[in-house]
């Protein structure tokens, strides 16, 4: 897919979601290698480059890890953005993220560099858009 159509496909979705509406995104294809990796070694999705996306379309208010093993049947490892319902929600939820990327800053010297090299740099942007935000 060329660079950026993505981007903008996932935009206009975004802008079709009502507040409180939700965006399901996969992360088990191949493109999608660097944020499987990370959440498998619990670095939190913001930090993940389709987490990071979600953030960038306005639908990562709150992102979570949508895989749940139940035996085969449980379908395509995904991450699931919100919008917030109203701006408190928007606070509370970017505070939660603010608190998991910092704890994750502290011990992230002890994954992969590689994953490191991709999530470092996406988490110390988010925890200065999000402290920005809502400190």
């Amino acid at each position: 897919m060329p660079e950026g159509i993505e981007r903008r496909i996932f935009e206009r979705l975004a802008r079709e979601l009502p507040a409180g509406g939700q965006l399901l995104v996969e992360y088990e294809s191949s493109s999608r290698a660097v944020t499987a990796r990370a959440l498998s070694m619990r670095v939190p999705p913001l930090a993940t480059p389709l987490g990071n996306l979600l953030y960038a379309v306005g639908c990562g208010d709150a992102i979570r890890d949508r895989y749940e093993a139940e035996g085969g049947r449980e379908g395509h490892r995904r991450l699931q953005g919100f919008r917030a319902v109203d701006e408190a929600h928007a606070r509370r939820r970017g505070l939660e993220m603010l608190a998991l990327l910092r704890a994750f800053m502290a011990r992230s010297a002890d994954i992969d560099w590689d994953v490191q090299a991709q999530t470092r740099p996406l988490a110390e942007a988010a925890i200065e858009v999000l402290s920005a935000r809502f400190e």
